[in-house]
This record gives structure tokens, sequence and C-alpha cells, in this order.
């Protein structure tokens, strides 16, 4: 019972000895510094008179740290899709378009796609296909090449090479190998 009572004893006497140290009375102002002398006052004011290192920021060429560059993003693909009107085969997804088949033998190659809802579409060297706005850049024999313009992470501008293969094509290469 006794060492319950020590450190209850420790604790009022740490306690009743910080309590005057607390009080609601404003401190005291503290003491003028004394004045100088007057042979030292030209001195002082020659150092007031020198220019002061002033820092100064300019944001002129920085980006707001606070502003998501996702908004920057987003906003530049909304003006885009604003500035052109879409075509009939930007209305789904790249991936979801199905090559088909292929007519080479012109000066002007053709492809034939077909979208998710079962209907065909013809494309030639730069038609647009799927959502992102690709381009048609070549059309061969066995694949059809899709360039889309994307934009990572840092806010450039990168493209990307999409390929499709001909189911038939790709079918014929499995059984090759």
């Amino acid at each position: 019972m006794n060492q319950i009572r020590r450190p209850c004893i420790v604790a009022k006497l740490a306690l009743a000895a910080l309590l005057p140290c607390c009080s609601l009375e404003p401190p005291a102002p503290a003491a003028p510094a004394p004045t100088a002398k007057k042979a030292a006052a030209p001195a002082t004011t020659a150092q007031s008179n020198a220019p002061k290192a002033a820092f100064s920021y300019s944001p002129v060429g920085k980006r707001d740290p606070f502003r998501s560059y996702l908004f920057d993003i987003e906003r530049r693909e909304i003006d885009v899709q604003r500035s052109r009107p879409r075509e009939v085969t930007e209305k789904y997804e790249l991936e979801q378009y199905h090559f088909m088949g292929v007519v080479t033998d012109t000066t002007h190659p053709k492809a034939m796609v077909e979208d998710p809802s079962g209907s065909g579409h013809v494309v030639r060297l730069g038609s647009r296909l799927g959502k992102n706005g690709g381009r048609v850049a070549r059309i061969d024999a066995k694949q059809l090449v899709v360039v889309e313009d994307a934009v990572d992470a840092t806010g450039k501008s990168v493209r990307v090479h999409v390929v499709k293969h001909l189911p038939h094509v790709a079918v014929e290469q499995a059984s090759d190998e």
C-alpha cells in the first residue's frame, strides 16, 4: 500500500511545484535596449543603406504543384474530340474491332474490320479507327497497323503502334510452328 502512494505523492509534489509558474497575467514587457552612442550611429546607418538581398519567387514556366497533371491531359483530349467530327469507326475501342479481310493488289489498299455489333467497315490508309482516334498506318496481306497518339504520365505525346492480324493467318502461323 505504501508503494502505491509514493508515485501519487511524487506526482502531487511535481504538480504543486509547477502551478506557480502558470499564471493568467501577461508577462512584463522587456526592458528597452540601451541606445547606441552617437559615434556608432553613422556606422549603423551605412549598414542599413546597403541593399538587402531579398528572396523573390517567380512562378513563370513552372507548373502548379497543387494541380493534377491528369486534368491537363483530359482537357487536351476533350479539345481534340471537339475539334473534328467523329467517324463511324471511332465508336468502339480499337481492341474490339476484328480485322476480317484485305484488298492489297491495288495502289490504294483497303481492309475490312468488323465492330462488336457485327457491322463491317472498309478502312483505307489514314482512316480513323478506335475511340482514341488511331489512324490506319499500314495495310498489307497479313496485318493492319494502327497508330494511336497517347499522352504518358509526364504529359509527353507518345505514338503507340497496334497490329491487328487476319484470323486465318494467325491460325496458319500457329500450325506451321
